[in-house]
């Protein structure tokens, strides 16, 4: 059963002969490997959608040789997947199964430890969802020159957002990475009164933080505010800094009406989304 809190996974570990199906005489020869069959059964095929899920990653770590034995499934469209694995018998084997999105993030994951001796072993394996980005932008920035960098994926609803770097706002040269967060019924609701207006934005580094904001100026959709009676004043910018529990309104440094722009002050890295205030 999948649903957005849990994906179950029934695990089968034994023999099997052609076809999956179980022998009721395995061939005693090969006891130093075991079979590990996996079938992922859902009633929510949606997110089976190769838009939703493009890949299955399953990986069993035997940990006393240092090998990890991986197999990949793409394309996942059907409500019942089946994968086996030959693995060798033994304790504590570390098996990790990540669900990826067709934007390389991994937004399922779930993983457990089994010991592989008996001819039939069965486990069940939660996926949780995984907070992460879906990278629009990833690219390398001097901490000395900082950069201007314009994010644009029409797969991703992201449109003409420009982030503005300024010389010395990095403490180091870094990755800088822009695009929109997985899971956005995760994140804490906004503070009251704070309507979101746009997507969950999403900003890393690979380790790189920020001594000073970062400038912000993304679209906003005038027909939607005049749907709710309210003008560009109306509008809010909120941030989540990575590890806080509530969200925080930065500075608006601009709207202009005209390019049907705001400019905002972003001060860490983190979470932003674009809002309304309505009391």
């Amino acid at each position: 059963m999948i649903s957005l809190r849990s994906w179950r996974l029934g695990w089968v570990l034994g023999c099997f002969g052609l076809g999956g199906l179980l022998l009721a005489g395995c061939d005693h020869s090969r006891e130093a490997d075991s079979r590990v069959r996996m079938v992922i059964d859902t009633q929510t095929r949606q997110l089976m959608d190769p838009r939703i899920i493009s890949t299955l990653r399953v990986e069993v770590l035997v940990p006393e040789d240092g090998v990890s034995i991986i197999e990949e499934l793409f394309d996942v469209t059907e409500p019942e997947v089946l994968v086996e694995i030959e693995v060798p018998q033994g304790t504590s084997r570390h098996i990790r199964v990540d669900a990826v999105n067709p934007f390389a993030a991994v937004i399922f994951s779930g993983a457990t430890v089994v010991d592989l001796f008996l001819p039939v072993h069965n486990v069940e394996l939660f996926l949780s969802p995984i907070f992460s980005v879906n990278v629009a932008l990833e690219t390398q920035v001097s901490a000395d020159d900082g950069a201007l960098l314009t994010v644009a994926s029409q797969d991703l609803g992201l449109l003409d957002l420009i982030v503005d770097i300024p010389p010395g706002a990095l403490d180091r040269d870094g990755v800088v990475v822009i695009g929109t967060r997985n899971h956005p019924p995760l994140l804490p609701p906004l503070p009251p009164g704070g309507v979101p207006m746009g997507l969950a934005l999403g900003f890393e580094s690979d380790g790189a933080m920020l001594t000073q904001p970062i400038m912000l100026t993304l679209p906003y959709d005038e027909f939607k505010l005049s749907m709710q009676g309210l003008g560009p004043e109306a509008l809010r910018f909120y941030h989540l800094d990575m590890g806080m529990s509530a969200w925080s309104e930065v500075t608006i440094l601009n709207i202009d009406p005209d390019m049907v722009t705001i400019t905002v002050a972003l001060p860490a890295f983190g979470s932003g989304v674009l809002g309304i205030y309505m009391p």
